[in-house]
């Protein structure tokens, strides 16, 4: 009997706050349709491109009691 194993190659990448997380617990990551990665953190939502992140601001307040977004 022959068995065969195709491999496939990982890159692993770790980001922290000061690569433009809100915070280093994430909560809930996303990946939508259009390829973004939206991570919910603690302090606040992200968005991924596959370059850097942009923080999601509210606006004139922040609606959220405490900042953490959580997901399921």
């Amino acid at each position: 009997m022959q068995l065969g194993v195709a491999a496939q190659d990982f890159q692993v990448r770790n980001w922290y706050v000061e690569n433009g997380l809100p915070d280093s617990t994430v909560t809930s990551p996303a990946q939508t349709p259009d390829g973004y990665l939206w991570v919910g953190t603690r302090k606040g939502l992200a968005r991924f491109d596959g370059e850097s992140f942009k923080r999601i601001e509210t606006g004139g307040g922040n609606p959220l009691h405490d900042s953490s977004v959580w997901g399921c």
